[in-house]
């Protein structure tokens, strides 16, 4: 398990991005990146001083559904992981 600051930031490095997105949400821009370190795909978002760095699963298409959903419903780093978790749950 990641913890430190450091550690992440070494392994989301080492990830490949497939998509990117710049939101302006509120005052603030939000930035999304759709990110792949086979066999795991993720979502990284930065919201003004916000950040979050979720896993969205192993499934390439359900993770790209996901991550446009969270775009699409314009989700910030503070709420990020609670929405992934109810998402992930409707698409079992």
């Amino acid at each position: 398990m990641m913890t430190a600051p450091e550690e992440i930031e070494r392994f989301r490095e080492r990830c490949r991005t497939l998509c990117e997105r710049f939101l302006l949400i509120g005052h603030g821009m939000a930035h999304y990146r759709f990110l792949e370190h086979l066999p795991q795909y993720f979502v990284d978002c930065h919201y003004g001083t916000d950040h979050a760095f979720l896993p969205l699963g192993q499934d390439p298409k359900r993770a790209q559904d996901i991550f446009d959903l969270l775009i699409r419903g314009e989700v910030t780093p503070c709420t990020m992981a609670d929405v992934i978790h109810d998402l992930q749950e409707d698409f079992c």
